[in-house]
């Protein structure tokens, strides 16, 4: 195993330097959102108060507060210390505080930018369950992904081996606007008409399983985090297809910090690194069932 020296003082001390700034960018917000944000019950101190974090070698996370993912997370965090040799400590997020609570089929985290903005100002350096994407915040530096899991087809009988041996008769379920979606929209497109089966598509993951395991469907294109979610661990049943005949990149989960904390970035991508290396991040993610071992 590998193991990294630590020094993040001078983070620390970088960090601290820019809080202020935080807090009165913080105070604007709440002057404009206070009354949707004591709804959601996520301030619990004062943002006027400053927070120097000036901590040490002490790394404070964020974490989502369910789901097959939120278990997987609380031992990478220490996974994380471990490898920093640094002390560890976690923020459980109160369920209420999500906008949209998200269910355990989600990979998301779930914040709005504003309320992320808050609690990594006053709570967390790190949060765990970051998505890369377009609409990621310019503040945030994410990390590589500790999470990588596939878009698998999917169905309850064993004689539709690959996506080719569905016909036009079969009803194909996906989860509309996602990655996977707009791939095999795409493929369709060069298939000949009239030899393609029917798409139909779901707001959620967890609409789309529920569809596949009332036969509502006959196969769908699902994360494979959701389809562990919903049998709980244990996809028996349900038969993997073959590899799709088109590119999805996997949806990969990542962890977080604030653009200015750089350096912790860069710490906590080594760590990862040396995880994955080690195989313990796939270990994890099978031992967490929040990875499927026949989508490997």
């Amino acid at each position: 195993m590998h193991y990294f020296s630590l020094s993040l003082r001078s983070a620390r001390k970088f960090a601290s330097r820019c809080i202020c700034l935080a807090a009165v960018i913080s105070s604007a917000f709440l002057a404009t959102s206070a009354p949707s944000l004591a709804q959601l019950d996520i301030v619990s101190r004062d943002l006027y108060t400053e927070r120097t974090r000036n901590e040490g070698n002490l790394i404070s996370f964020c974490l989502r507060p369910f789901g097959p993912i939120a278990a997987f997370e609380a031992e990478l965090a220490e996974q994380i210390g471990k490898m920093l040799l640094t002390e560890v400590r976690t923020y459980t997020l109160n369920p209420r505080s999500f906008p949209v609570r998200p269910s355990i089929f989600d990979y998301y985290f779930g914040l709005t930018d504003d309320q992320m903005f808050i609690m990594m100002a006053q709570n967390c350096d790190v949060v765990l369950g970051m998505h890369l994407s377009a609409a990621s915040p310019e503040w945030l530096r994410l990390s590589r992904p500790y999470i990588s899991a596939n878009v698998i087809g999917i169905t309850r009988d064993p004689a539709l081996k690959s996506l080719e041996d569905l016909g036009p008769n079969i009803r194909l379920g996906v989860h509309g606007q996602a990655s996977g979606d707009a791939a095999l929209v795409s493929y369709f497109n060069t298939q000949a008409k009239g030899t393609t089966p029917e798409r139909v598509s779901f707001r959620s993951n967890q609409d789309l399983f529920a569809a596949l395991s009332s036969d509502q469907v006959d196969a769908a294109l699902i994360w494979e985090g959701a389809l562990m979610a919903g049998t709980d661990g244990n996809p028996e049943g349900y038969y993997p297809m073959a590899r799709l005949p088109f590119p999805v990149d996997p949806i990969g989960v990542s962890a977080a910090v604030r653009i200015e904390d750089r350096f912790l970035g860069v710490l906590i991508d080594e760590a990862l690194n040396a995880l994955d290396e080690n195989g313990t991040l796939v270990e994890m993610g099978l031992r967490h069932k929040v990875l499927w071992s026949e989508a490997r």
